[in-house]
């Protein structure tokens, strides 16, 4: 049977060249010299800056620095649709950690970025196969971009400066339509209604789209959160903490 599972997922293969990209900080890649063509960031920035259609990114934490808003506003401008799917207060595992991303929401708007945050408890994952417990929320945890339905970037690194900074990551830029075609269309389906809420502008507020509901709600907070959820984010203005992040 084991070896009929095997069998069956070596079918499922995509073969394709792949680069191995690196972030330098950190205790284990901190002695490798590792030219900036090969780093995380600077290859991320590339491949944003060449889309010339499509960027999709899902990542669990999510930071802007002035050089992704500056490569983020020019796509935008260029007609490339942008758009990222990451957790909501309500899934997030650190509400402290949200609060980076909550601080530089307007400015990923500002940018073009079409925002999509994760609902606790999203259709797309009632039905995976587990050990019979039913958890009271799901975490978005995968970190993924997809540029242009042809490459894919996935790996260890989250979309905060301490991935930049301070710690060792791995990613893989893989040059492969037919998996980003698979990678694409599973972000597209996390960016449902069922799955997410969008996240809009409305007269200079922040508001949650729920389309999912009948008819479609209007959030003008964190959705099911309460006021006991929300202190760690409003601590963040507070705490200098930024540089943690």
């Amino acid at each position: 049977e084991l070896a009929e599972k095997y069998v069956a997922l070596q079918r499922r293969f995509v073969w394709a060249p792949a680069s191995l990209v690196l972030s330098a900080p950190g205790p284990v890649f901190e002695d490798v010299d590792i030219p900036a063509k090969r780093q995380i960031e600077t290859v991320l920035l590339s491949r944003i800056a060449r889309a010339d259609e499509e960027v999709l990114i899902q990542n669990p934490y999510v930071m802007m620095t002035p050089e992704r808003e500056a490569v983020l506003a020019a796509a935008g401008r260029r007609g490339v649709r942008l758009a990222l799917h990451t957790n909501s207060l309500a899934s997030h595992d650190s509400a402290l950690v949200h609060y980076g991303f909550v601080r530089d929401r307007e400015r990923f708007l500002g940018s073009g970025v079409a925002l999509y945050e994760s609902k606790p408890r999203p259709e797309s994952s009632r039905h995976m196969p587990g050990p019979g417990v039913v958890p009271e929320r799901t975490t978005l945890h995968s970190k993924t971009l997809v540029f242009d339905r042809r490459y894919v970037l996935v790996g260890s690194f989250n979309l905060d400066p301490r991935s930049i900074r301070y710690n060792s990551e791995i990613g893989v830029l893989i040059d492969s339509p037919a998996l980003a075609a698979r990678v694409a269309d599973a972000i597209e389906a996390d960016l449902a209604p069922a799955n997410s809420w969008q996240i809009l502008m409305e007269e200079g507020e922040i508001v949650w789209l729920d389309e999912g509901a009948e008819p479609p709600i209007r959030h003008e907070t964190e959705p099911e959160t309460d006021f006991f959820q929300r202190i760690p984010v409003w601590l963040g203005y507070v705490l200098p903490v930024d540089h943690l992040l």
